[in-house]
């Protein structure tokens, strides 16, 4: 029998922004929040989840990704993929580029997560942390924790597809994560589009691996954000 991998889909609608004001631009997408509907052009759309453009950073957090943290213990991969066009708010509630002075209330779902995790695992010695970060641009595999952007090879060995010669880096705290999360950003691959000049042109993933030690045998816990 094949494995069930639970998918659950949620609908963000991100408020008109400064320009679409200024061009009297008029909201295309009715939200139905209890019904768990949107509707668009009057064609009714049904979802795991709907959040209007009042929603918050930490309301989004809870219901998509909090949830995840105890799965993450019980040894389950998981991820979590923000998909929209350019614009569409994808980088704001990822928070894939927040600093780490940045207000704990504009804080994005990867900052919420990693400091969960780290508050689970609290003061123990039975976990190690580790954090990779690469980018898919034009069909090639490019490290960006690495500074060269050496174009990468993606690999399959007994079941498991992984990416030959990518960097890992220790993380031991959300600082230590956010800097490594900074430092991939500042290296993503950028172009000017209309709707957004400064917008990441490739599709990137930050992984964070958990490695945990029982009494008499090893078993490694994965966690993956694709971004």
């Amino acid at each position: 029998m094949a494995e069930v991998i639970p998918v659950r889909v949620a609908i963000r609608v991100r408020p008109l922004n400064s320009r679409e004001k200024a061009e009297n631009s008029q909201e295309c997408v009715q939200c139905f929040v209890e019904q768990s509907q949107i509707s668009i052009n009057g064609k009714m759309f049904t979802f795991d989840s709907i959040f209007d453009p009042t929603t918050s950073q930490e309301t989004i957090y809870d219901a998509c990704a909090a949830p995840l943290l105890e799965k993450i213990f019980d040894g389950y991969n998981c991820t979590i993929l923000a998909y929209g066009q350019t614009g569409s708010g994808k980088t704001y509630t990822m928070g894939t580029e927040e600093t780490i002075t940045a207000s704990s209330e504009g804080h994005g779902i990867i900052s919420r997560l990693v400091d969960g995790i780290f508050k689970q695992i609290g003061t123990s010695d039975r976990y190690r942390v580790t954090a990779s970060m690469l980018e898919i641009y034009e069909e090639k595999v490019i490290d960006l924790l690495c500074v060269n952007r050496e174009c990468l090879q993606i690999r399959e060995s007994k079941g498991v597809v992984f990416v030959q010669g990518l960097s890992v880096h220790p993380v031991s705290c959300l600082e230590d994560a956010l800097k490594l999360l900074q430092k991939g950003c500042q290296l993503r691959s950028r172009g000017e589009t209309a709707m957004n000049d400064k917008s990441s042109r490739s599709h990137a993933i930050f992984t964070l691996c958990i490695e945990g030690s029982e009494t008499k045998e090893k078993s490694k816990l994965s966690f993956h954000v694709k971004i």
